[in-house]
């Protein structure tokens, strides 16, 4: 699954406090290696977390931006982003799909993380 391709080059970062917030998300959505991190700061290659504020993969963040709006079965937002081992940010829309209480992550590329469930 690309979720897993995706993830296995990416770093856990913390998540800016500026920027937009998805309203509909509270506290932190990740797979079970997500939510570890999340719980204990301990790095795991397939970790992945979503809060309200951004998505985070182990050497990827994108801070949600702008005015989250919403879509059949979610929002889209804009976000900035930032990825290991390249220079600067860039904007990427992103879409924020909800299945239950379960979260996936789109981007305008097609590229999907996820599944994100609640972390206990």
């Amino acid at each position: 699954m690309a979720f897993g391709l995706a993830c296995l080059l990416l770093t856990i970062t913390a998540a800016s406090g500026a920027g937009a917030q998805v309203p509909e998300i509270e506290g932190t959505y990740g797979a079970e290696g997500g939510c570890r991190v999340a719980r204990t700061g301990d790095g795991e290659e397939f970790a992945a977390t979503l809060t309200k504020e951004a998505v985070t993969t182990f050497a990827s963040q994108c801070t949600f931006k702008g005015n989250p709006r919403r879509i059949v079965g979610g929002f889209r937002t804009e976000a900035l982003c930032d990825e290991e081992g390249e220079e600067g940010q860039h904007t990427a829309m992103i879409d924020i799909l909800r299945n239950g209480d379960v979260y996936t992550v789109r981007f305008a590329d097609g590229l999907e993380w996820g599944p994100f469930e609640k972390c206990h």
